[in-house]
Formats: structure tokens, sequence, C-alpha cells
């Protein structure tokens, strides 16, 4: 991962500051409203239970039911307000991301054209930058959210049952070693995939441009097999890619699954013997799901973030 490149990015996006913050506020809020959903969840399980072993009805429940919707019209609230700000910021750096580049390229010396193809340096203006641009606007702020996400569930969790919050917190070590290593092999296919694609658009720029000497030469079937080796190799390198992206996200769910198996188990049995309401287990079996949802997320996001780095590091060689 190169992160001397992000380092630079977030330079870009300290530009706007302002913007940057109210994106971010407006995510942590929209998460800590969607946290204390489960718990609300969990309250009206466990009146409805007591309601249908007397025999009564508490009108407590109507409360808990406003406010539930209460709290997922504001999370959404502030969602849309996250979303719409983060599109406006993205769009706002990729300007200027783009218009820095076009000033570079009016200050390089000739020789820099020279020893690059035309191709392959509009593959760095286009591809690279949508590359970026597609992971800042889609991973950014989901970051952020995860982060808080997983915070906010963990003290959740640990005010309702610290037992099942440890089987929890112990998933989520397991899970990214398990993932670790497939992660790093996807970071590297990713860098080659960014190089191989300048590659090829950088030939083909070359050959169409010299048409007339290709065919004066009879140069096309030994032009087609150069196409044809670049291709396939970068089809087999952009394959290993997000195979190796893939495994991520099925790693993680089998072990975190095996997480949350345990805990519905050590929660039955805590209900049975009294110790817990059966309001209680629902709510932590729902923060048991969630908890592990920012990790995997966070893994699977690593895809992502290695083309984007790639990306990064060739605009800003550039």
């Amino acid at each position: 991962m190169n992160w001397n490149a992000f380092k630079r990015l977030f330079h870009y996006l300290g530009r706007y500051k302002l913007r940057l913050i109210l994106v971010m506020i407006a995510a942590v809020l929209s998460t800590l409203f969607t946290v204390l959903t489960p718990a609300v969840t969990g309250g009206i399980t466990s009146e409805l239970y007591d309601g249908v072993a007397s025999g009564s009805f508490d009108w407590e429940i109507v409360w808990l039911l406003v406010t539930l919707i209460a709290l997922y019209l504001v999370a959404q609230l502030f969602a849309i307000l996250q979303s719409f700000s983060m599109t406006k910021l993205t769009a706002c750096v990729m300007e200027t991301l783009r218009g820095d580049i076009d000033r570079k390229m009016h200050h390089l010396k000739l020789d820099y054209y020279d020893s690059h193809t035309q191709g392959e340096i509009l593959s760095t203006i286009t591809n690279d930058v949508d590359t970026v641009n597609n992971a800042l606007s889609q991973n950014l702020t989901q970051i952020v959210t995860q982060v808080v996400t997983a915070v906010g569930i963990l003290v959740m969790m640990f005010t309702t049952s610290p037992i099942l919050t440890a089987i929890a917190v112990a998933m989520v070590p397991v899970s990214l070693l398990a993932s670790l290593g497939v992660m790093k092999t996807g970071t590297i296919h990713y860098a080659r995939q960014q190089e191989l694609l300048g590659q090829l658009n950088g030939y083909i720029e070359e050959v169409y441009q010299g048409q007339e000497l290709v065919s004066v030469f009879n140069y096309t079937d030994r032009a087609k097999e150069e196409v044809d080796r670049i291709n396939g190799e970068l089809q087999r390198t952009a394959q290993s890619a997000e195979i190796a992206s893939g495994k991520v996200t099925p790693i993680t769910d089998l072990v975190n699954n095996l997480g949350y198996a345990v805990s519905a188990l050590l929660g039955c049995l805590s209900v049975l013997r009294g110790e817990m309401r059966i309001g209680d287990v629902q709510a932590m079996l729902q923060y048991t799901k969630q908890f592990s949802q920012p990790f995997t997320s966070i893994a699977g996001m690593a895809g992502s973030f290695s083309a984007a780095s790639a990306a990064a590091g060739r605009i800003f060689a550039l």
C-alpha cells in the first residue's frame, strides 16, 4: 500500500475542511442513531414477552415503537445529508486534482513525452483519476461509519452482557488474521493491474497513431500479438486481484458466524437460568452480527483501496 500517495490525497481533502467536517459529523450521527435501534427493539420484545406471559398489555410498547421509528427516520436523514455532502466534496477534490494534472502537463520537459507513450499518460489522467474518485466517494465515509459503528456497538454490548461481548471481540483478531495474507496478495495484483492498463493504452495509442508505418512495414500481425500479450496478462492479473479481494469477505464471514452461533447458545442458556431477559438476548445477537460487519466491510474495501493506492502513486509520479 502506497501510504505516501494517500497522504497527498488527504492534503487535497484538507483544502475543503468545512465540507469534510460536515460529512464526518453527519456520518457519526447517522451511525449513532442506528446503533441505538437494537436496544429499543430488544426492549419491545421483552415487553411483548412479559405481556403474553402475564396476559396484559403494557402501553410502554407504544412509546418504544414511536422511539424506534424516530431513530430510524433521524438516522436516514443524516445518512442522506452525509451522502449528498460527500458527493460534492469528492467532485471538488477531483476537479482540483485534474486541474493540477493539466497544469503539470504544460510544464513537463519534452523528454518526458519521449519516454512515455500518449496512451500511458492518458490512462493516468482518466483511468487512474477515476479509480481514486471511486475509492474516495464510495469508501472514505464508510471507514468513519464502520469505526463509529464498532465503538458504539461495543459500548452497548458491554452494558448488556460482558461475557457475550468478550466472544464477539475475540472473533475480530481471528477474522483479520485469517484474511491478512489474502489482502496482501490482492494489493500486489492491483498495483500490477494499473501498470498493465497504462501499458495497454499506451501501446494501442502508439499503434493507431502510426498506422501508416505499421502498414508500410507489415507490422500488423506483430502489433496484434503484442496487444494480445499485454491484454492477456492484464486479464490474468485483474482476475487474480478480484479473486483475492473476493476471498476476504467469505473468510471473515465464516469466522464471525461461528462467534454468532456461540453467542446465541450462551444467550439462550442465560435466559433459561433467568440471568438475562429475552429481549436483551435478541439485542445482543443483533449487536454481535452488526459488530462483525464493520471489520468485514473494511476488509472488503482492501481491494478498492489497493487499486486507488496504485492509481494515486502513478498520478503523483507524474
